[in-house]
């Protein structure tokens, strides 16, 4: 990706900084999560003021964003935090604030990184790579602790990962590694030689751990990537991908586990009908029943923070495994119609500007659409909007989406 944004004359240091920066970010978002989800949560939130202090310093300041995306993070900061002030009552648990800080600042981070690309797009470029590397080296520790053991088939692997908490949530790195490198592999470039290899690595863990809503999101991703990219006629190189896909597949069935709840096979072979929706569910409906009884009592301004581990009638759950769910009830409904609202503008607008500039569109604008569809689906059954990794790749595949909707609503103007 060559940098062809307009504040990129201020030298090699600059750019480079800001790719560099991005890369680290992010890589480190996505590789370390170890810890509970509430360390976590506050783990990514450091992460985040970094990147927002480091990206403030390296442009002297110089992060343009527009009015409007202001505003709109104005609002919904705002709320979010008024919503908590309303729910807080001292002396009792809930309105948790430093999960009210933490969830606001992904929009604060949002406007950093679509500062950035707009200082220097090739920040995007980093971003891409610390995402992929980041799945890559979770995915060498898992290799080194498989060769460990005796009896690796017999490992818990679900919770006993070496910088993961639950495999689920690996999995939502995997799923959009999965997007990032498939987009790098179907750009008109020699680089997609290289890339194909680690694409296979990827998918082959994304199917290994055996979570469905993040494989078929993350088939989705790389199906979007493949459709809007410029060159998805190309017969050679989609015969490649296609063997790309069935190598991951089989690469992912060479090292077995014992669990059941591991394995591509889980998402396909499930006994019968009834079986498998009720296994699908895993408990989510009469989850999902009391929460919504809870937000029937408070529509407005919800219940605050982490509100959902305070009120929760499931021992072990610590969100609602759905991404309306959660924002309604932990701030209310003002917030999340504002939020998702906005959020279903940008994305459907942006993926009309595909179809109608077939093939032409900003690369970056092919990505923003395919992250984006990525975390939206895998929010509907899992915690995008709870846990910090993917809630900060959604602030930033929302940046890609915005800088590239623009540049795109430009060309569709000039054409």
């Amino acid at each position: 990706m060559s940098c062809s944004c307009v504040n990129c004359n201020n030298g090699k240091i600059e750019r480079w900084g800001a790719a560099f920066l991005s890369f680290f970010i992010l890589f480190g978002i996505g590789s370390f999560n170890v810890l509970n989800s509430f360390e976590n949560n506050w783990s990514i939130f450091i992460f985040e003021v970094s990147f927002v202090v480091s990206s403030l310093i390296l442009s002297r300041g110089k992060l343009w964003v527009g009015i409007w995306e202001l505003f709109f993070v104005f609002i919904v900061v705002a709320g979010v935090l008024l919503a908590n002030y309303i729910s807080f009552q001292p002396g009792e648990m809930g309105a948790d604030w430093r999960r009210a800080f933490s969830f606001s600042f992904h929009f604060v981070f949002f406007l950093a990184f679509l500062g950035t690309i707009v200082f220097c797009d090739i920040a995007l470029l980093g971003g891409v790579l610390g995402i992929i590397f980041s799945a890559l080296f979770s995915v060498f520790l898992i290799s080194v602790t498989w060769a460990e053991l005796p009896f690796p088939e017999a490992h818990d692997w679900v919770s006993g990962l070496e910088n993961f908490r639950n495999i689920r949530h690996f999995g939502y790195v995997l799923a959009v590694a999965s997007v990032a490198s498939a987009w790098v592999y179907w750009r008109p470039r020699r680089v997609s030689l290289i890339v194909a290899p680690l694409f296979v690595i990827i998918f082959s863990a994304l199917l290994w751990t055996g979570g469905r809503s993040a494989i078929v999101a993350g088939f989705l991703g790389v199906i979007v990537c493949w459709a809007f990219s410029p060159v998805s006629s190309n017969k050679a190189k989609w015969a490649c991908f296609v063997f790309m896909l069935a190598l991951a597949a089989l690469l992912s069935s060479c090292f077995p586990v014992q669990s059941t709840s591991m394995g591509v096979f889980r998402v396909v072979l499930r006994g019968n009908v009834t079986s498998y929706v009720g296994d699908v569910s895993s408990g989510r409906i009469d989850m999902w029943s009391h929460v919504l009884k809870l937000i029937a009592e408070k529509p407005i301004w919800g219940w605050g923070g982490e509100a959902y581990y305070f009120l929760r009638d499931v021992p072990g759950n610590v969100q609602a495994h759905n991404a309306v769910l959660q924002v309604m009830l932990e701030w209310g409904g003002g917030v999340s119609i504002l939020l998702f609202g906005l959020i279903a503008y940008l994305y459907l607008s942006s993926f009309s500007l595909l179809f109608y500039l077939k093939g032409k569109a900003e690369a970056g604008l092919v990505l923003g659409v395919s992250l984006v569809s990525v975390l939206m689906l895998i929010s509907m059954l899992d915690g995008v909007f709870y846990h910090g990794t993917p809630s900060a790749f959604l602030s930033f595949s929302c940046a890609v989406l915005v800088f590239y909707r623009k540049k795109a609503k430009s060309t569709k103007s000039a054409g």
